[in-house]
């Protein structure tokens, strides 16, 4: 297979903070007092502080919306100071040819201004040793 350019492009980023208290709200109620420790009867499987149970419909949700955003790949990351998750679509596809064409016309551009600078400080300096 011949070298082959990969176009990673983010779509949208989606985080959800607290969403320990959303469920407490939901299977407690609004009412409950977060004063009073509550308690689990269910064993704890995942990795303690890595972890937190987000309601599955708001996390279709969320997937069908980035899918829509022209996503085809989702980054979720854990937030363990909110509670929370973040999620990020990604467009994730072969480059084309025009597309890799520009990128190695901007990688030029990039490069030739870098030994510019290069040469114009090396003659400053040759400038400065001369006088």
């Amino acid at each position: 297979m011949k070298n082959v350019t990969i176009i990673r492009k983010y779509t949208e980023e989606i985080e959800f903070s607290e969403i320990d208290f959303e469920m407490y709200d939901k299977v407690l109620g609004k009412n409950w007092d977060e004063k009073n420790e509550i308690e689990s009867g269910v064993e704890n499987k995942s990795w303690y502080g890595e972890a937190y149970a987000m309601d599955i419909d708001k996390m279709i949700e969320v997937l069908n919306g980035l899918k829509k955003g022209g996503a085809n790949y989702v980054e979720v990351m854990y937030h363990c100071d909110h509670i929370g998750y973040v999620f990020n679509g990604v467009e994730i596809r072969k480059a084309t040819k025009e597309e890799i064409a520009a990128d190695n016309e901007l990688i030029a551009a990039k490069n030739a201004a870098n030994k510019q600078r290069e040469i114009d400080a090396l003659e400053k300096k040759l400038n400065q040793l001369k006088g």
